[in-house]
């Protein structure tokens, strides 16, 4: 469809201009014929009152003196003015006059008015008569009618004023429209032919300027053309740079993962081949980024050397690839990574007279149909299996695996939804007094069909799908809304990064406080990494306290144990790890590891509480240790209600 042309700018300002003096010129027309017309009825019609004010007073006299002769001669003289049209004299709904002027008539409400007058009693001045006018218009209409009629004339004349204003402004663009022509004829690089005027010097100054224009114009087409011409050879260079900057890792100037993604076809045959530094952190912590960068440019060096055939790649930090477009054998794939593996770790790198040596764990996929994923899951499998290598295979189960994780998470997100993560609830019992001093609240899993999970099938999937901090306020919640109002103590579980999140924090908090359980709750911090973060740790622990919270260190002794924690953190329990508790009446070594812990606490003012206790023997040792409480299947199993009777009779331990 073709777009319409808009209205030039001449035209719409005549028309602006025309349609501006219609609508003054109008509103000025009816305003002065409705002033006209409004005081010339006024004028009329006072002159009808004023006659009938007059001749009242007399009607009054006469009429109270009963004088009907000098009545009859009023009326008489009344109904001779010819703009009188009819009179009537009423006197107690009594007509004694009434009087029409057979020479005019009133047609119509526009050619009469009426005035009526009360006449007065000349003795009591109350009212006693009434007299009726009919005055004509006629003379009113006349005097209407010629104003009209000048006012017409005046504004006419206005109107024809603007018209010869319009014709002028329409003459005056014309010029302009002339040179807008040309200039819409113009091209780069071709003279502005505009037309001359003399008779208008701004139009004149207008067009000189546009031919000034011109020239600067088509100087500036030509130097612009050079510069296009520049700028595109430089866009073109910059997109190389970045293309290569894309695809490239800075530090090696191997290409990077993002071209390995482009260049793998998964329709097409390939191998490719995973391989990580071990522990190459450690390298950056102890020796520096500056020597952890030399490590990385030495190893692309030895790899791209050892093996030619093969695209070398850079991924992240620590890890590299190898594409090779075509199928190996797995001998040939197994042979070429034991000798990739041999030279890595045969290789001395030396930065500034210090020596370093690397080890490295290699996956490898013999298909490129989802190769990149097969051969993760292979380095991930040999890392986690602490061999040099793995290829991966239909018994990794890579659907099978990825079909799990989304499973359970399912699982965990429906049952966070349903509310069916519950708390279960374990007794711990003094070992001197045998009563039962509180409960730990473990955290379960009940399917649809009833069934319950311990966390070590959901918690692993909850860390990875970052639910895990939902879990652990929900968990707050339920167990300080269970222990509200209730005399019994008990403790929850809490991860390092729980006291890391600061909503987790200001939640914990705020349950806290609602439910009025500060003195009576126990907050157990996992031994795990992360815990020597032991400024934001304690001031956790400070924050707390203040509400009357206390603290335990819970699975000490296992693989973090760390005894400095003991002194950076103000904690009132060691809950010994179930690891060295289980094997207490058969293991000397984990005897003689609980006795330094419960030496260390005693002499520190700590409390100890004994895990896993499972048998009538290790709770006698626990007693024996000098370990103040226990816990474990042994003394009560964890249950969804608290106790009301002893769970274990046999172990000599009550409720108190």
């Amino acid at each position: 469809m073709e777009q319409q042309k808009p209205a030039s700018l001449q035209n719409r300002v005549v028309v602006s201009v025309v349609l501006a003096f219609v609508v003054i010129f109008s509103f000025v027309y009816l305003f002065f014929r409705q002033a006209s017309h409004n005081a010339l009825y006024t004028v009329e019609k006072e002159k009808a009152e004023l006659i009938a004010d007059t001749v009242a007073p007399l009607l009054a006299v006469n009429l109270y003196l009963s004088l009907d002769g000098s009545i009859n001669e009023l009326v008489r003289q009344l109904a001779s003015n010819p703009n009188i049209l009819a009179l009537k004299l009423n006197q107690d709904e009594i007509v004694l006059a009434d009087v029409r002027n057979n020479d005019q008539s009133c047609r119509t409400a526009e050619e009469c008015f009426s005035v009526t007058k009360p006449l007065l009693h000349p003795v009591s001045g109350e009212p006693f008569a009434m007299l009726n006018l009919v005055y004509s218009s006629a003379h009113f209409n006349q005097m209407a009618h010629r104003y009209n009629i000048i006012i017409i004339s005046v504004v006419g004349g206005l109107a024809f004023l603007s018209i010869l204003f319009a014709l002028f402004l329409h003459r005056s663009f014309m010029p302009l429209r002339a040179i807008a022509a040309a200039a819409n004829r113009f091209k780069p690089g071709e003279p502005l032919s505009i037309p001359a005027s003399e008779q208008y010097d701004e139009i004149r100054h207008i067009s000189d300027a546009l031919r000034a224009m011109n020239k600067r114009i088509t100087a500036y087409a030509r130097q612009q053309e050079d510069t296009a011409h520049h700028l595109e050879e430089e866009v073109n260079k910059k997109t190389a740079q970045l293309r290569r900057q894309l695809y490239t890792d800075s530090l090696t100037g191997l290409p990077n993962r993002a071209r390995l993604f482009t260049d793998i076809d998964g329709s097409k045959p390939g191998t490719l081949l995973l391989i990580n530094i071990d522990d190459f952190k450690q390298i950056n912590d102890f020796y520096g980024h500056i020597v952890g960068d030399h490590v990385l440019i030495k190893l692309s060096g030895l790899l791209a050397e050892l093996l030619p055939g093969m695209k070398l790649y850079k991924l992240s930090a620590d890890e590299y690839a190898l594409l090779q477009n075509e199928t190996m054998q797995r001998h040939d794939i197994e042979t070429l990574i034991a000798t990739v593996i041999t030279e890595v770790e045969s290789m001395v790198i030396i930065y500034e007279e210090a020596e370093h040596s690397i080890r490295i764990t290699a996956g490898a996929s013999l298909s490129m149909d989802k190769g990149m994923e097969k051969a993760d899951i292979a380095l991930k499998a040999a890392r986690s299996q602490h061999k040099p290598y793995v290829i991966y295979d239909e018994s990794l189960n890579l659907e099978h695996q990825y079909e799990q994780n989304m499973r359970w998470l399912r699982r965990l997100k429906s049952a966070i939804d349903e509310k069916r993560i519950v708390s279960y609830y374990q007794p711990i019992f003094d070992n001197e007094t045998r009563a039962l001093k509180s409960y730990e609240c473990l955290i379960r899993l009940v399917e649809p069909n009833g069934n319950v999970l311990q966390p070590n099938h959901f918690l692993p999937v909850a860390k990875k799908a970052r639910l895990y901090l939902r879990l652990t306020q929900i968990m707050i919640e339920s167990c300080c809304r269970h222990f509200a109002g209730r005399d019994d103590a008990f403790s929850i579980n809490l991860s390092v990064d729980d006291i890391l999140d600061e909503k987790t924090v200001a939640f914990i908090e705020e349950q806290i406080v609602a439910h009025g359980v500060g003195r009576r709750i126990t907050f157990e911090i996992l031994e795990s990494e992360g815990i020597e973060n032991y400024q934001e740790v304690s001031g956790f622990i400070k924050t707390m306290k203040q509400l009357g919270c206390r603290f335990a260190i819970d699975d000490f002794g296992s693989g973090y144990s760390n005894f400095e924690h003991l002194l950076h953190l103000d904690i009132d329990y060691i809950k010994i790890d179930g690891s060295l508790i289980r094997n207490l009446d058969s293991d000397e070594n984990s005897l003689l590891i609980v006795e330094a812990i419960v030496n260390i606490a005693q002499k520190r003012q700590l409390a100890c509480i004994a895990e896993y206790v499972h048998n009538q023997k290790v709770l006698e040792m626990a007693q024996r240790l000098g370990i103040q409480y226990s816990q474990g299947y042994y003394l009560g199993a964890p249950q969804p209600d608290l106790l009301e009777t002893s769970p274990a009779p046999e172990a000599g331990i009550t409720e108190g």
